[in-house]
């Protein structure tokens, strides 16, 4: 950009020569108040511009705070609030404007509609609440329009101050629309017809189209700016004196709301959810780059098909110049292998890690799509991986040649691989896995809140061929398992001698002890082989769990709460044939 640095920047001293003028001109016919106001706005307005001109920094926190690309810096935060402050105005007008009849007032409350819009769409923090914002920008520019130019007649008097409006609207078009394509090259739809002729456009007095973007925010701030003096004006003519003090209170307040709802947002929010709400991690990378403190996910169980919200919280020890992405993979159990992933940029391209103040959480908010077809009841590995691109890297059509992975230093989760961190595991429940009814039996408790409910053993089998052995587990409303237990099987031959050991984790690892959710009930197949080396005969068969580390059985009662002899349970006997 630096090569049309001096071209841009003469026009955008000419166009905000223009407006100046414009704004002398017109301040004339307002009140002091209002006049004044206008060209403070319209003073603050230019030296933001200028600021940005004259720093335009590679990276950084100063060059993001004032670079109008980034709608959570100053410039887009402040067009923001102008069309925050429009709005109630148009709200106040429509309750409390003197002698007014019902078309009157409903007409300001239909105008207070669209500017809401417009606060919504211009900050990215409410882009939630509405859908494909920037292919309704358009149909609700028209709509203001078409209310301004009905306000031509419907306010006759006061038909400048709706000149001065449809002036605002003019330039907030030619920035948000207008210029908005030609730098990004965005088209717009109309049902089945797209209009895109803007799109082709490559260049402008060879400048290429898409380094207009600060003439963009200029003319959106400058046009919202002369909306809301024309508002106020409106106001201070029509409204007793009590309602015009009413309006300047609610004035202010709006715009000091907003002004520390924005800074919240972006450094006061983020850190307290840190601290507060989000589940603590500590996941370091090389020195110069970010580290992972947190992360909350919208749900501690999840469904097949299901999506799973998740904020992952990251922060730097000292200033970076690199813009670093986070992937986050779901695992398969004990495999490893990638079901579903998502990736962004660690604090989107609006506040980039090279613009982070070091010691201050950032939140990344991912959502991850389950499959319809995930095998349940299962647990997964929700996986972590830090990047940026290869410089000179296309980061449209990124190849995995061009990624640079950050391998962990430090982590207190367990690592897949160098650069890939386990932040938790995620109970996945499909209602057929949970809806299991156990056999008539006894059941058995044991420590932690997890019950046999029920278990099936075929009255004879044959040695050398498969066995299935079917449990039905049962969890208490809030279990408290903090391992991943290790099922064993015994199978004692009636002479006393011979016996059979098989030792596994429930469901074969995929869904250990600890990630089983409370108040369900799961079916399980143990499926082992006796040897046929074996004898044939009576064979009694003995179940239980114990910890993986220390090898100590998990203490369990009978219903009567009597404890189990050495913690085994009896579950019948299967009588074993001779294999051929």
């Amino acid at each position: 950009m630096d090569e049309y640095q001096g071209q841009l920047t003469i026009i955008l001293i000419l166009a905000m020569g223009v407006y100046l003028t414009a704004v002398l001109l017109v301040g004339r016919r307002l009140p002091d108040v209002i006049r004044r106001l206008l060209v403070g706005l319209t003073i603050f307005e230019i030296a933001l511009i200028l600021i940005y001109q004259a720093i335009q920094a590679p990276v950084g926190f100063w060059s993001w705070l004032f670079d109008p690309r980034s709608e959570l810096a100053i410039v887009s935060s402040f067009s923001a609030g102008q069309h925050l402050v429009i709005a109630l105005l148009a709200l106040l007008l429509a309750l409390r404007l003197p002698g007014a009849g019902a078309g009157r007032r409903l007409y300001w409350l239909v105008l207070a509609l669209p500017f809401i819009f417009l606060w919504t769409d211009e900050y990215w923090g409410m882009h939630d609440v509405s859908v494909a914002l920037f292919d309704m920008t358009p149909f609700m520019g028209a709509a203001v329009a078409l209310l301004l130019v009905i306000g031509l007649f419907l306010f006759k008097p006061d038909r400048p101050l709706f000149l001065l409006m449809l002036f605002g609207l003019f330039l907030i078009g030619l920035g948000g629309v207008v210029i908005d394509s030609l730098a990004n090259a965005n088209t717009f739809h109309f049902g089945d017809i797209t209009i895109d002729w803007l799109a082709h456009t490559p260049s402008i007095l060879g400048i290429p189209t898409k380094h207009f973007e600060t003439l963009e925010e200029f003319c959106e701030m400058a046009g919202g700016t002369l909306i809301l003096v024309a508002a106020l004006a409106f106001a201070r003519a029509y409204l007793s004196a009590p309602g015009w003090r009413l309006a300047r209170r609610v004035s202010i307040a709006a715009a000091v709301a907003w002004a520390v709802f924005a800074v919240a947002m972006v450094w006061i929010i983020p850190p307290a959810e840190e601290a507060l709400v989000a589940q603590a991690v500590r996941i370091i990378y090389p020195p110069d780059g970010p580290q992972i403190t947190g992360y909350r996910a919208s749900a501690a169980v999840a469904a097949p098909g299901d999506t799973l919200g998740l904020a992952v919280y990251t922060r730097v020890t000292q200033p970076i110049s690199d813009d670093y992405h986070l992937s986050v993979t779901l695992l398969t159990r004990p495999e490893g292998e990638s079901v579903t992933h998502a990736d962004l940029q660690l604090g989107e391209w609006l506040y980039p890690s090279s613009a982070w103040i070091p010691g201050l959480a950032v939140r990344n908010w991912l959502e991850l799509p389950l499959p319809e077809d995930l095998p349940t009841p299962a647990s997964y590995w929700v996986v972590a991986r830090l990047w940026k691109p290869r410089p000179g890297s296309d980061i449209a059509h990124l190849s995995a040649d061009d990624l640079v992975s950050l391998d962990v230093v430090e982590a207190d989760r367990p690592l897949i691989t160098p650069d890939s961190a386990v932040l938790f595991s995620l109970p996945v429940v499909s209602p057929a896995s949970s809806a299991a009814a156990p056999p008539e039996g006894p059941s058995y408790a044991f420590d932690g809140g997890i019950a046999l409910a029920g278990a099936a053993l075929p009255e004879a089998a044959t040695l050398g061929e498969p066995l299935a052995l079917e449990f039905w587990w049962r969890t208490a409303d809030a279990p408290n398992v903090d391992a991943d237990w290790v099922q064993f099987i015994h199978l004692f031959h009636s002479n006393g001698e011979d016996y059979y050991v098989a030792d596994r984790e429930p469901f074969e690892g995929h869904f250990p002890t600890a990630d089983w959710p409370g108040g369900l009930t799961f079916h399980d197949t143990f499926t082992l082989t006796l040897s046929g080396d074996l004898p044939p005969g009576e064979y009694t068969v003995r179940t239980g769990f114990y910890e993986p580390i220390d090898k100590d059985r998990i203490p369990v009662v009978d219903e009567s709460g009597v404890p189990v002899q050495d913690y085994s349970i009896p579950l019948g006997t299967i009588t074993m044939r001779g294999g051929e």
